[in-house]
């Protein structure tokens, strides 16, 4: 057998046990019986569901009011948008709930009329963490429009009016996907919503599972929203097509023409990014360094948890690592593939995405947890298995904005040098 054709199967081999089969367990295992507990608390659950529908909703539409400006002033400021982008990206890297430790913290200190524990406030607080995909991918739109359609419509027509009928509609796929991105992000975390005292549906999923060990009844409680999260990736997955994500080769010197601003505008906008700025970056991280203390706490907490933060470091390479390879693989097959089964590993792919996180470890317990594979359950395997299983979705779409940007002509003269794949992956496509 061929490597090539080695390579390929044992992809699918890996994608069937360690994707496909989690995934159809987790939608086939909710309706193997019936809960009567969900049936009696089913008033609850649906104001829980109401409440749930309405934060993620107005997290959503709060992101968009705060990315999308970001966004525009990053493209008309093309000098400055690296550092735009690098402050937007240590906001995600800051986990969900430390911001939400920093503003319960914080809540003494606010003023009286507005609460972090109220609803709207959990609204504030998802928006500042989960911005920073409505800004990417809105600055992503901007940056693959053709310019060529402003310049012509400028001859004619105001500023506004391009920005509403030209602009706005070609950037609209790319901000319906950051919309959606930060709805199910929002609707799935119950970790903010839990330390600001505000109960939502998915509080319930963990706590039938944590406090109840009701494995089933968690798992059907996961189903309404699995279904409509994976709808809205159907939706946005047909809005976007064949667009790409981020854009790789795009001109920045065709870009740089026309970003002068108004100075009114461009100090009020200047004004408006560092405010979000500071809230989302600048204050958590001060007030996480006053929470520590003195240099002297770094150094007792790291000596006593030496050995988990080793572990963690490692788990987290070698999950990285796992979900990389698999991710390229898949996104690779699906990007170069002709047969049609590529949008059914594609849908797969990204269903994980749409399953909450409590879902996913209750799903590899019970898969993993039987006597003939009990070695997986009781390692650090089961971890890295959720990992691939819960990041998987991320890998596949970045990796395959990636290749929409790879001339495909490339590898096509390559092949004419060599019939091995794997040659040109590694030295042309890889690269």
């Amino acid at each position: 057998m061929k490597p090539v054709t080695l390579f390929r199967y044992s992809i699918y081999l890996l994608f069937l046990f360690l994707i496909l089969t989690p995934v159809l367990y987790i939608l086939i295992i909710p309706f193997q019986s019936a809960c009567d507990t969900i049936l009696i608390e089913k008033h609850r659950l649906i104001i829980l569901a109401e409440k749930s529908l309405i934060l993620a909703f107005g997290a959503a539409f709060l992101s968009l009011f705060i990315g999308i400006p970001i966004a525009f002033t990053a493209y008309r400021m093309n000098k400055y948008k690296f550092y735009f982008i690098i402050l937007a990206s240590i906001t995600v890297f800051i986990p969900p709930y430390i911001h939400a430790i920093v503003w319960n913290q914080l809540s003494p200190y606010i003023i009286s009329w507005f609460s972090v524990h109220s609803l709207f406030g959990n609204m504030l607080v998802l928006s500042l963490i989960y911005y920073p995909y409505i800004f990417i991918l809105t600055l992503s739109g901007l940056q693959t429009m053709d310019r060529s359609y402003i310049e012509s419509a400028l001859l004619y027509q105001k500023k506004m009016t391009v920005v509403r009928k030209i602009i706005f509609p070609l950037i609209v796929p790319h901000i319906f996907s950051g919309a959606i991105f930060v709805f199910i992000l929002s609707i799935v975390d119950f970790s903010v919503s839990d330390i600001l005292g505000v109960n939502v549906y998915a509080m319930e999923i963990f706590i039938k599972f944590s406090a109840f060990y009701d494995e089933k009844s968690a798992m059907q409680l996961s189903m309404p929203f699995i279904g409509l999260t994976i709808m809205l990736l159907f939706l946005q997955q047909w809005h976007m097509k064949n667009r790409s994500y981020i854009h790789q080769f795009a001109d920045i010197s065709v870009q740089s023409k026309d970003n002068t601003l108004n100075p009114y505008k461009k100090y009020f906008l200047i004004v408006f990014c560092l405010i979000i700025f500071s809230l989302s970056v600048v204050l958590p991280v001060c007030v996480l360094l006053y929470g520590a203390g003195k240099f002297s706490n770094y150094i007792n907490a790291l000596t006593l948890s030496w050995d988990q933060v080793t572990y963690t470091f490692v788990l987290s390479f070698l999950g990285t690592t796992l979900v990389m390879l698999m991710g390229f693989s898949i996104a690779y097959m699906i990007e170069r593939s002709d047969h049609k089964l590529k949008y059914c590993i594609l849908l797969i792919s990204i269903i994980p995405f749409a399953v909450p996180g409590t879902t996913i470890g209750v799903c590899m317990i019970m898969l993993w947890n039987r006597p003939v594979i009990d070695a997986v359950y009781s390692s650090s395997l089961i971890l890295l298995f959720a990992y691939l299983l819960k990041f998987i979705p991320i890998a596949v779409v970045i990796f395959i904005s990636a290749l929409k940007n790879i001339n495909r002509q490339i590898e096509e003269a390559a092949s004419l040098l060599t019939s091995n794949v794997l040659i040109i992956i590694f030295r042309i496509v890889l690269p």
